[in-house]
């Protein structure tokens, strides 16, 4: 593929089908079961590219590759996993256990899709929803609760808001709030990788109603300019039922929540001490001015936080 091509999946004789189609705003898009390589639009609305049918079955014409039994097991067990994970989070907030959730709806199935064909080698700059592909990639139980009550163990010492995910080892980002910043930072990373003769590819996602941020737009521009590999990977947000959930897996991440609601939170110092090895001046400040504040006011202050 060309830098600066984009996907055009190709027309079939069952484009005119209307139980072939699926509704989006404005207007039905066809399915197709074949992809072809354009280097511009071509004015005509691209159908949805798909490899079963209604009923679960291979379409005719489709390329995939058939994946082992125990790929599949696999899949299955971290997709059933991940909605356990946001059903609980879900009761946690509402609980006020933790501050922030941004539920997963039906994103479970399509990143074990993308996330099984992405090397541990590759850069992954996600929005909220894709902490599978840190499940897929060997990422906790644990080390996902220690975030979102931002104890010890947390790998951000608790400067984050609940799952804003991050790690260093899986090559995965930490989440960032704002909405389609992750963008150009993917073009400016692959661009990095580019420079140090680096062949990982950086795949990064965003939601539909993310594309009307100017930084998406960007970021297509500067990923062409640059010449670099970048994957855009980008969900039709929409509403899932909630299925039947697995009696084990939910124990295990009971137990994980328990363990990292009962861990010590980072000391205060941490938020002055994890920078420079020698405190500035204005840091000493702070540090000095917020230590007067808490002994002033000790009930607006968090007991289980060591000063």
């Amino acid at each position: 593929m060309k830098i600066g091509e984009q996907i055009e999946l190709a027309s079939s004789d069952e484009d005119n089908d209307e139980n072939q189609a699926s509704d989006f705003p404005g207007e039905r898009v066809a399915f197709t079961p074949k992809m072809n390589f354009i280097s511009q639009s071509s004015g005509k609305r691209i159908p949805c590219y798909r490899v079963l049918d209604d009923d679960g079955y291979n379409i005719a014409g489709t390329i995939y590759e058939q994946v082992s039994k125990e790929v599949a097991v696999r899949m299955y067990s971290v997709m059933v996993t991940l909605q356990i994970m946001d059903t609980i989070s879900y009761k946690m907030q509402r609980q006020g256990q933790i501050i922030l959730l941004s539920h997963l709806k039906q994103r479970r199935g399509n990143q074990y899709s993308i996330c099984s064909s992405i090397s541990p080698d590759n850069v992954v700059l996600p929005q909220y929803h894709e902490p599978g592909v840190l499940l897929w990639h060997g990422f906790f139980l644990q080390e996902f609760s220690n975030q979102c009550f931002g104890n010890k163990a947390d790998y951000r010492k608790g400067r984050h808001m609940p799952m804003h995910y991050g790690s260093q080892k899986h090559n995965y980002f930490t989440v960032s709030s704002s909405i389609a910043t992750q963008l150009p930072q993917a073009a400016g990373v692959a661009y990095s990788l580019k420079m140090d003769k680096n062949d990982a590819c950086v795949v990064t996602y965003i939601g539909d109603g993310g594309t009307t941020e100017g930084d998406f737009h960007d970021a297509l521009n500067f990923t062409v300019i640059i010449e670099v590999t970048v994957t855009f990977i980008c969900h039709n947000d929409g509403d899932e039922d909630e299925s039947e959930l697995h009696g084990n897996i939910r124990k295990q991440l009971l137990q994980a929540i328990q363990l990292a609601d009962k861990t010590e939170k980072p000391p205060l110092a941490n938020l002055f001490s994890d920078v420079y090895e020698d405190k500035p001046p204005n840091l000493q400040e702070q540090e000095k001015s917020l230590r007067e504040t808490i002994k002033k006011h000790p009930q607006d202050y968090l007991s289980d936080v060591p000063l």
